[in-house]
């Protein structure tokens, strides 16, 4: 069964979220990336950090891939600032997800219905 979602890549953050119809067991899901940068109106380019947020159905909210960031740090070589800017990011997001700050809020839902009537 397919479902709708959206999917929000805000500007000059380090993550994207998406936001899953109702229905789906993880609600939200979001990427650890490097600064989503617009190569044109229809291209965003990005690297995924691999690190993870994620609200599962039940509200419980974790911490995903952590060893493959770790794996990627050391064969990719990460600098120090994207380390640290990552892992500040997704700590700063696991607490903004399980307080429910906008755009963690419920937010996004009132878009979904537009996905069913397209």
């Amino acid at each position: 069964m397919e479902r709708g979602f959206v999917q929000l890549i805000p500007r000059e953050q380090w993550w994207t979220a998406i936001f899953n119809a109702s229905g789906h067991r993880i609600p939200i899901y979001i990427d650890i990336t490097t600064v989503p940068e617009w190569v044109r109106p229809d291209l965003v380019e990005m690297v995924d950090l691999d690190l993870d947020v994620v609200r599962r159905e039940d509200g419980r909210v974790y911490l995903l891939d952590e060893d493959e960031f770790e794996e990627h740090r050391i064969s990719l070589g990460y600098d120090a600032r994207t380390v640290d800017t990552a892992r500040g990011t997704a700590a700063r997001l696991v607490l903004a997800v399980e307080a429910e700050q906008p755009p963690f809020d419920g937010t996004a839902a009132v878009w979904l219905p537009e996905l069913e009537q397209a």
